[in-house]
Parts: structure tokens; C-alpha cells; sequence
């Protein structure tokens, strides 16, 4: 029998494309894929090298060597001190409805304390 362990942990440089692949496709499916979301921001294809932003953290999920999704947060410019937007919360539909997006925001969470973050924003996206 194979274990398929779910792992939440830092994103790696090489989980760029499949996480790319993830919110392109989660955007598509609701409707969201329209210019001036992150469905055409170059950023997308180069999470790992954003999120070495200080102040920043980027999780993923991983179940069985697959990437499930991910969820950070961010120091987004203008925000006041202390806070942070969490950012980039996506995941495949397989995976949602498992708790999932809710231990990527606590492991956010946890971190941002640590780092004195008081407050995070969340903005979406309605139709």
C-alpha cells in the first residue's frame, strides 16, 4: 500500500509551473481569467522567486508527490504596517473540500505571527 501523506511546506522554485498550472486553471473555471488578474501576470510563472520578497511566505500542499495548491501571504505595497494580504489561496478541485485551504491559512497565519504580522487582508474576486 502507498502512503499518500499530505505535506504542507515552503514552496520550492521547481513547483512553479505545476502551481502556475493550478491558478491558471482555478481562474478558468470561475470565470476569472481576465486581463488584469494574475491569470496574465508574468508573477505567476515565478512564484518561488516572488515570494523571497521579505515579509513574505508562500505553503503548498502536497499529497502523494502531487501539488494540491498553496496558499501565502504578502507585505502588499500600501498596506499599513503589521499587515499583510494573504495572497494566492488556490487549489485542484479534487482537493477542495478536505480542510485543506484551512491548514495553508493557518500555517500563513502561524508564520505572520512570528513575524509580527497583527492583521491579514483577504480581497476576491466576485463575478
Amino acid at each position: 500500500m502507498v502512503n499518500h501523506t499530505l505535506i504542507i511546506r515552503p514552496l520550492i522554485a521547481n513547483d512553479n509551473p505545476n502551481l502556475a498550472k493550478i491558478i491558471r486553471s482555478a481562474l478558468e473555471e470561475f470565470g476569472a481569467n481576465k486581463p488584469g488578474t494574475v491569470y496574465f501576470d508574468p508573477t505567476t510563472d515565478a512564484l518561488f522567486e516572488l515570494f523571497q520578497t521579505p515579509g513574505s511566505a508562500y505553503f503548498v500542499a502536497e499529497e502523494g508527490g502531487k501539488l494540491l495548491g498553496g496558499a501565502g501571504f504578502f507585505p502588499t505595497a500600501g498596506l499599513p504596517g503589521g499587515v499583510a494580504e494573504l495572497v494566492k489561496m488556490y487549489l485542484r478541485p479534487e482537493a477542495r473540500g478536505r480542510g485543506l485551504g484551512k491548514l495553508l491559512v493557518n500555517k500563513t497565519e502561524e508564520l505572520a505571527k512570528k513575524w509580527a504580522t497583527q492583521d491579514f487582508i483577504l480581497r476576491v474576486c466576485l463575478n
